[in-house]
């Protein structure tokens, strides 16, 4: 028992034998495993790429994946690709509908590849698109009143006409 922490050698001091101590730590270990996996899945599922750079986004994922494999829960690449897929933005929504219907077998370099090509892609179009310039020119006109009409008829020709312009 030297070779453990002292927070868990306290748990573990009032156990007679090693049998029921390992196994008093495969279940304390087990359930902090539960906790550490359930906490990576949800980190999978909420994380965006936002305005991170492609290889940024596929890094976290990677690290992501990473961790659920030392914490005993290995993912199948499928599962990786939706959960780099859910991630990502409307501007990146031809590719993931490209990666969806295809019918061969799509690996997690393709859709790292097809992210770098589709990020370059929008860079260059971003740089390239001219700056929308906004301009407004506002005339004001003077409401006609509707009561234009005095006794005696309108003052001047040709201003019978009381519609709107």
């Amino acid at each position: 028992m030297s070779f453990m922490t002292k927070g868990v050698l306290t748990q573990m001091v009032f156990y007679t034998t090693s049998h029921v101590v390992w196994q008093a730590l495969a279940i304390h270990f087990s359930s902090q495993s539960k906790t550490c996996i359930i906490h990576i899945h949800t980190q999978l599922a909420t994380i965006k790429k936002g305005t991170h750079y492609a290889n940024e986004y596929f890094l976290s994922i990677k690290k992501l994946t990473n961790e659920l494999v030392v914490a005993g829960r290995s993912l199948h690449y499928d599962e990786i690709i939706t959960y780099v897929l859910i991630g990502l933005g409307h501007d990146c929504d031809s590719s993931v509908s490209f990666i969806y219907t295809r019918i061969d077998h799509v690996t997690l370099k393709k859709v790292y590849s097809l992210l770098i090509v589709t990020e370059a892609r929008l860079t260059c179009h971003h740089l390239s698109a001219p700056t929308p310039i906004f301009k407004a020119d506002v005339v004001q006109r003077q409401p006609m009143q509707l009561n234009t009409m005095r006794r005696g008829g309108s003052h001047g020709r040709g201003q019978q006409y009381h519609g709107f312009l």
